[in-house]
């Protein structure tokens, strides 16, 4: 009895990933200004100060404090509602209500990609399930990672990359 297995997609060539980034960035560039050209975010909290400072929250209370907080993106899940960046102190989870999203905020979502670096503005909660969490109120991509970061598992290979 032979077993069926869905097939593996195929694997995507780095330079079709580098292609696809930097097509992202044009678009980026185009509708949002060059990313590159940022030179000022005001972080009021780090990641970790974010979670000490609303460590009392009860599960799916929410503050009117809003928080501007930066990091890169490490998790994109649920076309963009749910973003975890990670900052030099810890991760925090990002949160972007798809349903109220203009459609600038839903094209600018579909233009992020793993290794980025965002801005995020916006009031803090915890989700029922326990999370704290930013509730993006506004978003601003402060640098766009043309390379995609190494595979999670595995890291590097080659220790000159």
């Amino acid at each position: 009895m032979s077993s069926s297995s869905s097939p593996t997609p195929p694997a995507v060539s780095f330079e079709d990933e580098k292609a696809r980034r930097e097509a992202r960035l044009a678009r980026l560039t185009e509708g949002y200004g060059n990313p590159f050209h940022v030179t000022k975010f005001d972080k009021s909290h780090s990641a970790a100060k974010v979670k000490e400072s609303f460590a009392s929250l009860t599960p799916g209370e929410k503050t009117d404090r809003a928080v501007h907080v930066a990091g890169r993106v490490m998790a994109i899940r649920n076309n963009g509602m749910f973003i975890d960046i990670l900052d030099d102190t810890d991760r925090l989870q990002v949160f972007h209500d798809l349903k109220q999203a203009t459609p600038e905020r839903l094209e600018l979502l579909k233009l992020l990609d793993l290794g980025d670096i965002i801005g995020v503005a916006g009031p803090v909660r915890r989700t029922p399930r326990g999370e704290i969490t930013v509730d993006a109120a506004d978003l601003k991509v402060l640098s766009k990672a043309l390379e995609p970061p190494p595979e999670k598992y595995h890291g590097l290979k080659d220790v000159e990359a």
